[in-house]
């Protein structure tokens, strides 16, 4: 019979297993994204969830903000920048206030690598590498892919001020692909230009 896995024990007991749940939350809290394993980021994500949902419900006449400072360390300088700055920015959201991304495995060992970031942070990849691949087809001059229109819609539904920011940074790829391309276009026309002998070394782009 197929037995339900409610969460995961990360080959730990269990106090040491919230410890290190509380320290990845708190490293989160503190620095907008963390890198980790993706066991322990999913994990660290329920938790991540359940704060923001906690701080919500909490008012003077309950104990939430009590139970929130169970959930991670360093309770001053973590809890006060949940509630001034992490509460405001998730108000219109229900839910879906982190993302976990995978990442390439980790040397050594092989292990999945996954980055937990909070949505709309200033750190918030989907939104720099969106902005960046809206760049680089206008760059190009051609139509935007689907699904990079999808993600456009979903990095500026909620985001304070994102229009102009995504602006900025479409601009600036922009401009860095645009550059790129031409110093593609100047060193391939070196190359043939150029008068070649037998054993001349070809020379790397100047973009690589």
């Amino acid at each position: 019979m197929t037995k339900t896995v409610y969460f995961r024990k990360l080959g730990r007991p269990s106090a040491h297993r919230q410890s290190l749940l509380r320290s990845l939350v708190t490293s989160l809290v503190k620095h907008e994204n963390i890198q980790t394993t993706w066991a322990k980021a999913k994990e660290a994500q329920k938790h991540a969830e359940h704060l923001i949902t906690m701080a919500k419900k909490a008012s003077p006449k309950n104990n939430r903000r009590d139970l929130a400072q169970g959930m991670v360390f360093e309770h001053k300088s973590t809890l006060n920048k949940v509630f001034e700055v992490l509460l405001p920015r998730y108000n219109q959201r229900r839910c879906g206030y982190t993302r976990v991304l995978r990442m390439p495995p980790r040397y050594g060992d092989n292990a999945p690598q996954a980055i937990l970031e909070w949505v709309d942070g200033s750190k918030d990849t989907r939104f720099h590498m969106t902005a960046k691949a809206v760049g680089v087809a206008l760059a190009h001059k051609r139509p935007l892919h689907p699904m990079t229109r999808v993600n456009m819609e979903k990095v500026l539904m909620f985001r304070k001020n994102g229009k102009q920011e995504f602006d900025q940074l479409v601009e600036k790829a922009k401009e860095e692909e645009s550059t790129r391309l031409q110093e593609e276009y100047k060193s391939e026309k070196e190359i043939e230009e150029k008068p070649w002998k037998r054993g001349d070394r070809v020379p790397l782009p100047k973009y690589v």
